[in-house]
């Protein structure tokens, strides 16, 4: 709101975390880095900002994007908030000192993508080139590159997103595919969609990660949702023919009830899993905008979800959108026969003599949550039996009647 001076400063948000105090910290456009004042948990409309663009900006040239946010704690040091950009990845203890990692300095490149905590102190790095573990105690960075020669190498440089599973596994999505990183032989086991096998990933664009039932993964692409079985490599796809509002999948996340909320490119999307049914929510429904931004989204403490768009950011929790369990009243407001009136929706029965041709019902549903959302179908006995597609028209006129 640029008449508060304590709301965001920016609408295009490109990180979000959530500190241990509580506290969130976001990322918009043109470099700028806001912390809320207070605690955030549960509702996020009345939060107040303040300024930290001065961290990054006093060390790194110019403004640069700001891609990723993470904190750690593992040192005498305390906690530490790690911040990702397009020009080095910049610590900042709680002490207040920084330091900054960049290519000169052990990392494959300065462009930071992705950044999440592994085992021990490791912190990993996702870049434009090439994926990165840093040993915060001793310092000492290890690099991992797309080799062509060896198929167990990164899948690719350019990455995009990183996810540690449930089992400690650590995931790296980029624009080439996915690849999972095993320990025991310090290689990849890589993961790719193929336009000959519909049970491959749908896109090699990997956008974002989440824990399934169990040791499957859920993987948001570019040109859908995917649950790949790791061992088998089996991937079952997700897309708009099967409920999804757009095949631009930007994040996932899932709520302790089980279901999946899925942010893309037109809305979010709650999955219902044990019932296998998706619905959809827009801007009418009181989103952010329907643009969401890949990769932008955090879990907080009390299990909820941010999700970050072009416009700012939305908090979804179990209470959010809840369903309806009783229909709305739908109400037929007119009909007309040969373009002339012949009653509203009062009349119990009506009898139209063989001159009166072509009726014509205008109807309407009284629910006006989100009327642009309401859908009707039809069906006219001894003419149509079966219900009709639903449509948001709401008038239908019988011509050959």
């Amino acid at each position: 709101d640029p008449y508060q001076a304590s709301s965001l400063p920016g609408r295009n948000v490109l990180a979000v975390t959530q500190a241990g105090d509580g506290r969130l910290w976001v990322a918009t456009e043109r470099g700028q880095l806001s912390v809320s004042r207070k605690p955030v948990n549960g509702e996020i409309s009345s939060a107040r900002f303040e300024s930290r663009s001065e961290i990054v900006n006093k060390i790194l040239d110019g403004e640069p994007s700001i891609t990723s946010l993470v904190e750690t704690e593992w040192d005498a040091s305390g906690k530490s908030m790690w911040i990702g950009t397009v020009n080095g990845l910049v610590r900042l203890v709680g002490d207040g000192s920084t330091k900054v990692y960049k290519k000169e300095n052990g990392l494959t490149s300065s462009s930071i993508k992705a950044l999440v905590k592994g085992h021990a102190d490791e912190l990993w790095i996702a870049t434009a080139n090439g994926v990165n573990c840093l040993k915060v105690q001793t310092g000492k960075i290890k690099q991992y590159l797309h080799n062509p020669k060896n198929e167990n190498s990164l899948i690719q440089n350019w990455t995009l997103s990183l996810f540690k599973d449930e089992s400690g596994r650590i995931w790296v999505g980029s624009y080439g595919g996915l690849s999972l990183y095993r320990p025991e032989t310090d290689d990849f086991q890589n993961y790719r969609h193929l336009l000959d096998n519909p049970n491959t990933l749908p896109s090699n664009y990997i956008y974002a990660m989440e824990q399934a039932e169990g040791d499957n993964l859920w993987v948001a692409t570019s040109a859908g949702l995917a649950l790949l079985n790791p061992i088998s490599g089996y991937s079952t796809n997700l897309s708009l023919k099967h409920g999804l509002p757009n095949i631009v999948i930007c994040g996932i996340g899932r709520m302790p009830d089980g279901n999946l909320w899925i942010s893309t490119h037109q809305g979010i999307s709650r999955f219902d899993i044990d019932k296998q049914k998706i619905r959809n929510f827009d801007i009418h429904d009181g989103l952010q905008g329907n643009m969401f931004n890949p990769g932008v989204y955090t879990r907080l403490m009390d299990g909820s979800i941010l999700f970050g768009g072009s416009n700012g950011l939305n908090l979804i929790s179990d209470r959010s959108f809840p369903d309806k369990t009783e229909p709305a009243e739908i109400f037929i407001q007119s009909l007309t026969a040969n373009g002339k009136h012949i009653a509203n929706g009062k009349a119990d029965k009506l009898e139209l003599d063989w001159t009166q041709r072509e009726p014509t019902f205008a109807f309407s549903l009284l629910d006006y949550t989100a009327p642009e959302k309401n859908r009707y179908s039809w069906r006219l006995f001894g003419w149509k039996n079966e219900w009709s597609m639903p449509t948001a028209k709401n008038c239908i006129s019988f011509g050959k009647l």
